[in-house]
């Protein structure tokens, strides 16, 4: 893979993770359309997935150092909880503390708990993830299945559930089809916004919920492709091209959350549709007819 080509996959990852299009279905169109040969391509996708990571960062910093410290302060009232039941129990004078005190503790306890069945279905699937990324087809199908989601939205109404009334059952519901997202054409964002408005979640809480939710799926999914990668390309190479494409897909990646998150916040997600129905289609007939190998 040359520099030109992990720049170019930057920038696309950049520009269609924020959208309800499917970064996963566009870096795999990308790699078949441009012939983009990349060795350990899975471990790159995860790489360009980590830029944008930062690119979350970096647009909800505020937000996600507040959950980083309210996260430290459930494992400190979880831990005086354990004490209480050891020591205390039966002492009538003692009150067992809370572990949950705040509504951001709250949104921390969500995220993880949406976590768990990301996690479940993208390990119980991975080598059928794996394999739809081997032909067009499968992102084609992802990308018709999304804009179906998204045509869904013109039916739904926003509810009014933020942190401090969402249900745990709702939170593991959209992390369930957070984990299906992994196959390519699925949108994540798409899925699990859509996936929260009809569960009743208001529009301002799902969209950050959505994209602060996909923390721990990447650097989990980050981890686990590091600690299985195997390469023998040049290492310096290899940490240059995939480093540039890590960067561009920041930097895209930032400027399409200042600009696009208004348009998902104001209901306009179903106009992505028609896109992912004509990307969708289009590859479908150059798959099927053979234009394409």
């Amino acid at each position: 893979m040359t520099l030109f080509e992990a720049i170019l996959m930057g920038i696309i990852q950049g520009l269609t993770e924020f959208l309800p299009v499917s970064s996963s279905g566009h870096l795999a169109i990308g790699n078949a359309l441009f012939n983009l040969k990349t060795e350990g391509s899975v471990l790159f996708e995860v790489v360009l997935h980590l830029g944008t990571l930062v690119a979350i960062f970096i647009a909800f910093w505020s937000e996600i150092w507040i959950l980083i410290k309210s996260g430290l302060r459930i494992l400190k009232n979880l831990w005086n909880y354990l004490v209480y039941l050891l020591f205390n129990r039966g002492n009538k004078e003692k009150v067992a503390p809370k572990i949950i005190e705040d509504e951001h503790q709250r949104f921390v306890m969500l995220i993880v708990v949406a976590t768990i069945p990301t996690v479940i279905v993208a390990l119980v699937l991975e080598k059928l993830i794996l394999h739809a990324f081997t032909s067009l087809i499968f992102p084609a199908v992802g990308l018709l299945i999304t804009a179906t989601l998204l045509l869904l939205t013109t039916k739904m109404k926003s509810g009014s559930l933020d942190e401090k009334d969402v249900s745990v059952g709702k939170a593991m519901f959209v992390g369930l089809v957070q984990g299906f997202a992994t196959f390519p054409g699925i949108s994540r964002s798409g899925s699990t916004i859509v996936a929260g408005l009809y569960t009743g979640m208001s529009k301002d809480f799902i969209v950050k919920f959505s994209f602060i939710m996909s923390i721990p799926a990447i650097l989990g999914a980050t981890l686990l492709q590091l600690l299985r990668f195997e390469s023998t390309e040049p290492i310096g190479e290899i940490i240059i091209n995939y480093g540039a494409g890590m960067i561009a897909s920041a930097l895209v990646g930032y400027v399409c959350i200042k600009v696009l998150l208004n348009i998902v916040r104001k209901g306009k997600i179903h106009y992505f549709a028609y896109y992912c129905y004509t990307i969708g289609i289009l590859l479908l007939i150059v798959t099927l007819g053979g234009f394409y190998g």
